[in-house]
Order: structure tokens, then sequence, then C-alpha cells
């Protein structure tokens, strides 16, 4: 009995931790009124591609992913259906309304 325990034991761990499969990275296409790039500069924003994902949260660690954003001053350097805010040191970025 003690050694079917430890065999179910061994099956179980070592099948648990093994990835079955290569991860699938998305690329998702974006829709009509999403902040894009292009969208943010045409305001007057500041487009940043890799900014914190922990970006005006107050943690002690932080996941290391990129996250894009547009940065802004005023809701004047939005794209419509965004206003700036989420300020850190005068330096906002654009929310959906």
């Amino acid at each position: 009995m003690k050694f079917v325990a430890l065999v179910m034991t061994v099956l179980l761990l070592g099948t648990g931790c093994v990835p079955t499969q290569e991860p699938v990275l998305e690329v998702r296409e974006r829709s009509a009124g999403e902040l894009t790039e292009a969208s943010c500069q045409e305001a007057g924003g500041l487009w940043e591609d890799c900014g914190s994902a922990c970006r005006g949260e107050d943690v002690e660690v932080c996941v290391d992913v990129c996250v894009e954003y547009c940065e802004c001053e005023s809701d004047v350097q939005c794209p419509e259906g965004f206003a700036c805010g989420e300020f850190i040191d005068d330096v906002g970025v654009c929310i959906a309304l």
C-alpha cells in the first residue's frame, strides 16, 4: 500500500510541473477608439511603449512587464475619449473615459 502511494505521489509531482506546449504570444488588433502611438502623438502626448506595469502603485515588488501608455500634462494631450489622470510629478497618462 505504501508503495502504491509513493508511486502515485511521484507520478503526480513529476507530471504536474512539465509544460505540455509552448506558450503562445497573442497579437491583438486595436479597435477604433483605442489608444495608439499615432493617436497619442497626434493629440500632443508622449507615447511610452515600455512603461512600468506598476506606475502609480505603492508596491514593494513589481512585475517586470512593459505596459504601453500615453503620457500627458493635461486633457488636451489625450485623444478623443481619453482624459489625463493618474499624475506622478505633474505627468499623467491618458485614461479611457
